[in-house]
């Protein structure tokens, strides 16, 4: 009898292990999803931020760009004018 009851003893325990060892398993699984959410969602905002910034980038270099061009043009245009004319149609510049 004492040994039918040590045994469900013994029976009881590691279903009580069992349960503990998959709880603390769910929740460290749990856990690492959870983190790795955050993560995920962080590179993607970091992304989204550095994208926005590089394109702002982009804007601002053509525009400079343009400005070089259309500088160039003028200086071309003027290195074709006579110098009176030059300074004839400085004022409109």
């Amino acid at each position: 009898m004492q040994i039918k009851q040590h045994l469900y003893g013994l029976e009881e325990t590691a279903n009580k292990n069992r349960s503990d060892i998959s709880k603390l398993f769910n929740d460290i699984r749990n856990k690492i999803v959870e983190r790795e959410s955050t993560l995920k969602k962080q590179i993607s905002e970091t992304l989204e931020k550095e994208q926005i910034h590089f394109r702002k980038c982009i804007s601002k270099l053509e525009r400079q760009v343009e400005t070089i061009r259309e500088l160039k043009e003028n200086k071309d245009m003027i290195g074709q004018e006579s110098p009176i004319e030059t300074l004839l149609l400085a004022n409109d510049r």
